[in-house]
C-alpha cells in the first residue's frame, strides 16, 4: 500500500473486525498452480513409465 489514506482506511477496517487483503497478494495466490493439479501430472507421467 503506497497511499497513506488507503492504509489508514484499511487499518480502521481491520480495527473494526473487517479483513483487508492486498490485491497483489490475492492475484499471486490465485495464479499459483494448485498442488492437486501438479499431482495429476505426476500420476499421468508415472502411468506411462517405460517397462509397463
Amino acid at each position: 500500500m503506497l497511499d497513506a489514506d488507503d492504509f489508514m482506511e484499511s487499518l480502521t477496517r481491520v480495527a473494526n473486525g473487517v479483513t483487508a487483503l492486498d490485491p497483489a497478494v490475492v492475484a499471486k495466490l490465485l495464479g499459483a498452480p494448485r498442488r492437486a493439479e501438479q499431482l495429476g501430472v505426476l500420476t499421468y507421467l508415472g502411468a506411462s513409465a517405460p517397462g509397463d
